[in-house]
Protein backbone atom coordinates (compact mmCIF):
# COMPACT_ATOMS: atom_id res chain seq x y z
CA UNK A 1 0.00 0.00 0.00
CA UNK A 2 2.65 2.39 0.74
CA UNK A 3 5.99 2.64 -0.68
CA UNK A 4 8.90 4.81 1.05
CA UNK A 5 12.04 5.53 -1.25
CA UNK A 6 13.94 6.78 1.91
CA UNK A 7 14.20 2.86 3.61
CA UNK A 8 17.22 2.16 5.41
CA UNK A 9 19.49 -0.50 3.28
CA UNK A 10 23.03 -2.22 4.21
CA UNK A 11 25.89 -0.93 2.54
CA UNK A 12 27.71 -3.01 0.61
CA UNK A 13 28.83 -1.09 -2.49
CA UNK A 14 31.42 1.64 -2.48
CA UNK A 15 28.89 3.53 -4.26
CA UNK A 16 26.55 2.77 -1.13
CA UNK A 17 29.56 4.67 1.19
CA UNK A 18 30.33 7.02 -1.03
CA UNK A 19 26.81 7.95 -1.13
CA UNK A 20 27.11 8.35 2.76
CA UNK A 21 30.64 10.14 2.96
CA UNK A 22 31.91 6.80 5.13
CA UNK A 23 35.76 5.61 5.30
CA UNK A 24 36.81 2.28 4.26
CA UNK A 25 39.46 0.62 6.66
CA UNK A 26 41.64 -1.97 6.23
CA UNK A 27 43.37 -4.40 8.05
CA UNK A 28 46.46 -6.26 6.92
CA UNK A 29 45.58 -10.19 8.51
CA UNK A 30 49.29 -11.15 8.61
CA UNK A 31 50.76 -8.01 10.10
CA UNK A 32 47.67 -6.05 11.83
CA UNK A 33 48.58 -2.71 9.87
CA UNK A 34 45.40 -0.54 9.28
CA UNK A 35 44.56 2.23 7.16
CA UNK A 36 41.71 4.31 6.51
CA UNK A 37 40.36 5.42 3.03
CA UNK A 38 38.00 7.80 2.14
CA UNK A 39 35.21 5.67 -0.08
CA UNK A 40 34.54 8.04 -2.21
CA UNK A 41 38.45 8.62 -3.33
CA UNK A 42 38.36 4.54 -3.75
CA UNK A 43 35.49 5.42 -6.50
CA UNK A 44 37.98 7.04 -8.69
CA UNK A 45 40.46 3.28 -9.09
CA UNK A 46 37.56 0.64 -8.19
CA UNK A 47 34.04 0.54 -9.88
CA UNK A 48 32.18 2.21 -7.84
CA UNK A 49 29.14 -1.17 -7.98
CA UNK A 50 31.94 -3.40 -6.40
CA UNK A 51 31.64 -4.64 -2.92
CA UNK A 52 33.52 -3.14 -0.17
CA UNK A 53 34.78 -7.25 0.86
CA UNK A 54 36.28 -6.89 -3.11
CA UNK A 55 38.18 -4.10 -3.21
CA UNK A 56 41.98 -5.13 -4.05
CA UNK A 57 44.12 -3.89 -1.70
CA UNK A 58 47.60 -4.56 -0.93
CA UNK A 59 49.77 -4.75 2.45
CA UNK A 60 52.15 -1.88 1.83
CA UNK A 61 54.10 -3.07 5.21
CA UNK A 62 54.16 -6.82 4.42
CA UNK A 63 53.34 -7.35 0.95
CA UNK A 64 50.31 -9.51 1.55
CA UNK A 65 47.09 -9.31 -0.19
CA UNK A 66 44.89 -11.03 2.63
CA UNK A 67 43.15 -7.98 4.14
CA UNK A 68 40.10 -7.67 6.14
CA UNK A 69 37.77 -4.76 4.67
CA UNK A 70 34.91 -2.66 5.99
CA UNK A 71 32.90 0.54 6.37
CA UNK A 72 33.89 3.30 9.46
CA UNK A 73 31.92 6.05 10.34
CA UNK A 74 34.35 8.70 11.99
CA UNK A 75 32.80 10.71 14.79
CA UNK A 76 34.55 13.91 14.60
CA UNK A 77 34.09 15.47 17.62
CA UNK A 78 34.92 12.40 19.35
CA UNK A 79 38.31 11.51 17.12
CA UNK A 80 40.47 14.40 16.63
CA UNK A 81 42.61 12.98 15.07
CA UNK A 82 43.27 10.13 11.89
CA UNK A 83 45.44 9.05 9.18
CA UNK A 84 43.68 9.03 6.15
CA UNK A 85 45.36 7.90 2.90
CA UNK A 86 44.43 8.82 -0.34
CA UNK A 87 45.64 6.08 -3.30
CA UNK A 88 47.36 7.35 -6.19
CA UNK A 89 46.85 4.33 -8.30
CA UNK A 90 46.30 0.59 -7.60
CA UNK A 91 48.29 -2.39 -9.18
CA UNK A 92 46.55 -5.93 -9.66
Amino acid sequence: MFQFSAMPRPIRTLEDAARHGLYIQAECLPCDRKALFFSLDLTQFVHPSRSIQNVPFRCKQCGSRRLKTYVVERDNERIREAVVWRPMRMKW
